[in-house]
């Protein structure tokens, strides 16, 4: 989506990829995963540290609290804000992706019940709390909307971020900041829900404001499988790379964010939202790793 003003009801179908804000949601969300692993963070240019949450990882062992997300706002225009997502980093995140078995979205404005189903796993996460921990993640995520009043809001997620961002979004779909929200893109994300989830989200957020890029080698936007009754939703932007040599022994440079991000830079400089060419894989620069044209795909 365009980083400019775009009224919700005009907006076009077939939207395409802003470099700029498709790339500062990218490094937030990197910055979460770096937040979580307490190290130094460095917001994109123009932006600033406004919060971070934590969320609930519930197991049959108990669960813990972990740190989330973080809140990036705009410098200058304070009512501008990036909610970003972290993905898959514990083991017990791990165990959360695998919980499948579907349950009903209930949102945050008044219980309302949405008649939507999504993956326990992610739900958990978002709803639950326990061993003393003071707030859900979706209650600290309502306060922060109350407390900065934002005035336009870009949500963002990598991998089970990403799910996690979709939830969100629909939550805030139905709230009283819902008229701020301008986008959400999501990268590399899992699915959430079934049928009714599709179908609820895209009534309530326009495909044309849910963009969802990920890598045609990654398991993970396949799961979980649509044979279980899972959908996907928004507007999808396929990539496609993977490890030069031996590439099914190597999944995880397939999932990168890192990897995801630096070949939507590369398609980006030559205008396009493809690129093909060869490149270090950015968390080991020993191994090379190759982009291709994705094959046509629907959104």
């Amino acid at each position: 989506m365009s980083s400019d003003t775009v009224d919700t009801q005009t907006a076009t179908a077939t939207p395409r990829l802003d470099p700029g804000l498709t790339l500062a949601l990218a490094d937030a969300a990197d910055l979460a995963y770096r937040d979580f692993a307490k190290q130094p963070l460095t917001p994109p240019a123009g932006w600033e540290l406004a919060g971070r949450w934590t969320g609930w990882d519930p197991t049959p062992f108990g669960g813990s609290e972990e740190k989330y997300g973080v809140i990036l706002r705009r410098i200058g225009a304070p009512g501008e804000l990036i909610f970003a997502f972290r993905g898959t980093a514990s083991l017990d995140d791990a165990l959360d992706d695998a919980d499948f078995p579907l349950v009903e979205f209930v949102s945050s404005q008044g219980s309302v019940r949405t008649g939507a189903h999504v993956a326990s796993g992610f739900y958990g996460i978002y709803h639950d709390t326990g061993h003393g921990m003071d707030q859900p993640m979706r209650a600290q995520l309502q306060q922060y909307l109350q407390q900065l009043a934002p005035t336009r809001i870009w949500v963002t997620g990598h991998s089970l971020g990403g799910a996690l961002a979709q939830l969100f979004a629909f939550d805030l779909s139905y709230g009283t900041r819902a008229a701020a929200f301008d986008s959400l893109i999501v990268l590399a994300s899992p699915r959430v829900g079934d049928q009714r989830w599709r179908d609820t989200y895209h009534a309530r957020i326009p495909a044309a404001r849910s963009l969802r890029i990920y890598n045609q080698h990654d398991i993970v936007p396949q799961l979980p499988p649509k044979d279980l009754g899972f959908h996907d939703v928004g507007t999808g932007f396929p990539t496609a790379f993977q490890r030069h040599l031996l590439p099914d022994l190597h999944p995880v440079p397939r999932h990168s964010l890192l990897n995801l991000t630096y070949v939507l830079r590369q398609s980006f400089a030559t205008q396009a939202e493809t690129w093909a060419g060869t490149f270090a894989d950015q968390s080991d620069p020993h191994r090379e790793m190759v982009s291709t044209l994705p094959k046509a795909a629907g959104g």
